[in-house]
């Protein structure tokens, strides 16, 4: 099972989504059961622009908003990890 990554830098900008602090907790425990548990359903989402990479896609209720994200994985550069390279997010009303 390959482990995810998540770079401070990254992980400093999830938290700035807006996200609760129980939300927080919960989309990254989450994100990284999800990613690492299931990642061969995932991988065929290759990014069209960068293969080495793949797309999830993911929406989350939290706080009256629900929040969507559209992350970057590599899969590449390590057989045992996975990086969250970058991400999109956006948020409206629920």
């Amino acid at each position: 099972m390959r482990k995810l990554i998540i770079w401070p830098g990254i992980s400093q900008r999830i938290g700035g989504c807006g996200l609760t602090h129980e939300g927080l907790t919960r989309f990254l425990n989450g994100l990284r059961s999800d990613l690492e548990n299931y990642y061969r359903i995932y991988c065929v989402f290759r990014d069209p622009e960068e293969p080495r990479f793949f797309r999830y896609l993911v929406a989350f209720a939290d706080g009256g908003l629900m929040h969507e994200f559209n992350f970057i994985i590599d899969d590449s550069t390590s057989p045992d990890h996975l990086f969250i390279e970058d991400f999109e997010h956006d948020s409206r009303p629920v």
